[in-house]
């Protein structure tokens, strides 16, 4: 983890008009805001809009409760040790419903106990597709079962914006905020 800013925040004089356009764009989807991956993305504006697009679509028009889709994102920036990620979407998942005792089993890498059967599904198919890049029909039955089509469309869907998003994350690697620690490596 790098303590220098590779990617500041640009100035509104700093950026184009396609820049302006789409930092608007940002700040007015349900995000509200600029941080995570998008001030590097910035600096190739369309790559960020349809970053944006992605994501809006993925976290905030999913099929899948949000305490599901959490979940998954939550299994992601484990998997890549996304800490700034870790600590926005364990927040987020506490607030969705996600006990203690799964956030610090799942930062321990371990499987939660006593998971229900729509959690147990969110967590087999993320630690599948994490583990050995690919989903065993026994594990996409069960989540077929549990989450219909759409709903498996949308956790895929999930899982691999948040791969894109760690990788992004990982490579622009700004210090953390104040109050957020490291995950374990």
């Amino acid at each position: 983890m790098s303590d220098k800013i590779r990617f500041r925040t640009l100035s509104e004089q700093d950026m184009s008009s396609e820049q302006k356009a789409v930092a608007q764009a940002i700040v007015d989807s349900p995000r509200k805001g600029i941080r995570g991956p998008f001030p590097a993305l910035l600096r190739r504006p369309q790559l960020a809009d349809a970053t944006r697009v992605l994501g809006d679509c993925v976290r905030y028009n999913s099929s899948l409760s949000d305490r599901s889709r959490e979940l998954a994102i939550l299994m992601v920036v484990r998997h890549w040790n996304v800490d700034a990620e870790w600590a926005s979407h364990g927040k987020i998942g506490r607030e969705a419903g996600i006990q203690d005792a799964v956030l610090e089993a799942i930062e321990k890498r371990v499987r939660p106990s006593d998971l229900d059967p729509t959690d147990a599904a969110i967590y087999d198919v993320c630690a599948e597709l994490l583990a050995k890049q690919e989903l065993s029909d026994a594990t996409f039955a069960r989540a077929l079962q549990e989450f219909g089509e759409v709903g498996v469309v949308d956790l895929v869907g999930a899982i691999a914006y948040y791969n894109y998003i760690s990788t992004i994350m990982n490579a622009v690697a700004n210090p953390l905020a104040e109050g957020v620690t490291r995950l374990p490596r």
